[in-house]
């Protein structure tokens, strides 16, 4: 009989548990539909809104797509822009070193050629002047003396026969008749 005494406690107290729980759960569903009604009033009064607002933001992307098709078409116009400016950059590459190269070669070239009219030139100058020292050793020396010697015998001459007075050098080199000479004294 305890043991049915004690079965019967235990169903008790589990009816109990399960009672107040019911009652827990009742007060809290209550609650939650208080709450609930609460949430669907603020939501009757927002889902216009929104409907508002999907309704915009499907014509946005209604009115958007043939832009979004224009902008992949653009996109795509400048992905061949980039790769044509990408080929012409690596063209103007290629074509600045060869320019480079060349004006390099040219430079090069031009140097030597300079240098080798110097020295030419050089060489040239150097001999018209060996040429111009000999010219007036062996050329214009003995000219002179040779001119001076027929000046000598042309005033000898002229002596002999009478004709003229000697001339007298003065000291600037210019020669004078000497009866100019005579008639100032």
């Amino acid at each position: 009989m305890q043991v049915e005494l004690i079965i019967l406690d235990v169903i008790l107290a589990v009816q109990t548990i399960v009672v107040c729980s019911a009652v827990v759960f009742l007060v809290l569903a209550l609650r939650h539909v208080k709450k609930s009604e609460v949430v669907n009033t603020h939501l009757k009064s927002v889902l216009p809104k929104v409907d508002e607002i999907l309704a915009g933001v499907n014509e946005l992307v209604k009115a958007a797509q043939p832009a979004g098709e224009q902008l992949g078409d653009i996109s795509k116009d400048l992905k061949k822009i980039l790769e044509s400016t990408r080929e012409t950059a690596h063209t103007v590459s290629d074509t600045a070193h060869t320019v480079s190269d060349t004006v390099r070669d040219v430079s090069l070239t031009v140097r030597r050629q300079v240098s080798r009219a110097d020295s030419i030139v050089s060489e040239n100058l150097e001999k018209v002047e060996a040429i111009s020292d000999q010219f007036t050793e062996k050329i214009v020396g003995p000219l002179s003396e040779i001119s001076a010697i027929i000046k000598g015998g042309a005033v000898a001459i002229k002596y002999l026969r009478g004709t003229h007075a000697p001339t007298v050098a003065n000291g600037d080199g210019h020669e004078e008749d000497g009866e100019d000479d005579a008639a100032i004294r």
